[in-house]
């Protein structure tokens, strides 16, 4: 719901969403479409988030063509470029999801999302519908994405060793609501609440 509400698909009921300096349930439907150019999304499962009737090449450009950026042979450049940013060889472009692994599949989505160059990427479970080996190697490739590209994370999670890896800071949720947060090493080894404690006991 949280992610929801940042990429503007839900309306909070109490309070403000404030990403980039905007209030999203404000923003104009122009202003929201260019506050989302600079907002894009990985969800969880890789085998449901891409069309199986789109090669991977137009999986990736699809976002450069809904915001018209470039003509076709700059967009068909650009997708070989993110391609290899995430580590898949050019000729995974003519390929379709289903001759992909999951693994891949993810990869193919995280390239589709660094498209437009956003400021920040929402990470709804990106790595939880993958083996504990292709797990790292994801994880691994984002670490490396937000290095090269400067692109902050906004990552929802169940697992506390991903959130110990990989985040600055965190904020623990309990039905709906922010019960502890600040920077990952000090909720993590000094939990003030009983909810966090009790999570890190699992």
């Amino acid at each position: 719901t949280l992610a929801r509400l940042i990429l503007g698909l839900e309306r909070p009921s109490a309070g403000s969403v404030r990403v980039l300096g905007q209030d999203v349930a404000s923003a104009s439907r122009h202003d929201l479409r260019e506050l989302r150019r600079q907002m894009q999304v990985v969800y969880q499962s890789p085998f449901e988030s891409l069309n199986p009737r789109m090669t991977v090449e137009r999986i990736v450009a699809e976002p450069l063509e809904s915001y018209r950026v470039g003509d076709r042979r700059e967009r068909t450049r650009r997708v070989r470029e993110l391609l290899d940013t995430v580590h898949l060889p050019g000729d995974y472009a003519k390929r379709w999801p289903t001759e992909l692994s999951g693994g891949q599949r993810q990869r193919v989505a995280i390239a589709r999302a660094l498209a437009l160059r956003p400021t920040l990427l929402v990470l709804d479970e990106p790595v939880s519908a993958l083996d504990a080996t292709i797990q790292s190697q994801i994880l691994e490739l984002l670490q490396q994405v937000q290095t090269e590209f400067g692109v902050s994370y906004f990552l929802v999670t169940h697992d506390l060793s991903i959130v110990a890896d990989t985040a600055d800071h965190v904020a623990v949720m309990r039905k709906g609501r922010i019960v502890e947060q600040g920077p990952t090493e000090s909720v993590l080894l000094h939990p003030t609440d009983e909810y966090t404690r009790a999570l890190l006991s699992v």
